[in-house]
């Protein structure tokens, strides 16, 4: 529950950045996202009703208004997904580029405001190489995530409204049926970044020894004193061990995703 509500935090901080910062964009991702969700059920509504009213006239050649006017909607309906795809991908991007921008340089503002002796902290160290570590793309992709969510939510929860007014037992059993899916996400998802937070000690000492294969004057040193075997054989243990452990939660995930289809 406390993972819960340290997420709701930090969205809720991310998204007042967000709302200072391209308060136009946000209104218009949220828009577009809840239009997306609901254009399948209304295109879905449209050629059902043209269906009904083609075989109800069939066979008097008469086009009357009504015909003509589902026709044109289920057209438009049909045009009108790619247009809000086209704009909403340059949305996103404008919305990746700006706040990113405002993010990395908070974050190299907030660099500059601490003092020296915070910096021999190892707690504070950790905290710090896991932002170095990760960048700014976690921020600008849980902006993108929240509103693919959300619209995801609201085609959701249409569905079960259509769902309930035409026999609310089926309703029940697609609630009860994603509850458990829900579930394993939380889960294992949470389980997946813990993996690469939880000791972050060890994953300092692995980015200090993949410097040294990144940079020349390192390589090169460690060439000159015969070291390259054992930096790589403490390198691959590292990261063999941080695989391992990815490994069998992506195994437990699957597994329990599976198990109610079985």
């Amino acid at each position: 529950m406390s993972k819960i509500k340290q997420l709701f935090k930090n969205a809720l901080r991310l998204n007042a950045i967000a709302w200072e910062n391209r308060r136009i964009f946000i209104i218009f991702t949220v828009f577009f996202s809840l239009l997306t969700a609901a254009i399948p059920y209304a295109s879905s509504g449209v050629n059902a009703l043209l269906v009904n009213h083609l075989t109800a006239t069939f066979g008097s050649g008469v086009l009357g208004e009504k015909l003509i006017l589902l026709a044109t909607a289920s057209a438009l309906l049909l045009l009108v997904p790619d247009m809000i795809s086209s704009i909403a991908t340059w949305v996103d991007k404008r919305i990746w580029i700006d706040i990113g921008q405002v993010i990395q340089l908070k974050f190299f503002g907030k660099k500059g405001e601490i003092d020296i002796q915070t910096y021999e902290d190892p707690k504070f160290l950790d905290i710090l190489n896991k932002a170095e570590d990760r960048g700014i793309w976690p921020a600008t992709n849980f902006l993108a995530t929240q509103f693919l969510a959300l619209g995801n939510l609201v085609g959701v929860i249409i569905g079960l409204v259509i769902l309930f007014l035409f026999d609310w037992r089926i309703c029940v059993l697609v609630v009860i049926a994603i509850i458990p899916q829900f579930l394993v996400e939380l889960k294992y998802n949470d389980d997946t970044w813990g993996i690469w937070s939880a000791d972050t000690a060890t994953r300092r000492k692995y980015n200090h020894l993949q410097s040294h294969f990144e940079q020349k004057n390192w390589l090169i040193e460690l060439k000159l004193f015969q070291n390259v075997g054992l930096f790589y054989r403490k390198l691959e243990a590292i990261l063999v061990s941080f695989n391992d452990k990815q490994r069998k939660v992506e195994y437990k995930s699957y597994f329990f995703k599976l198990a109610p289809l079985l």
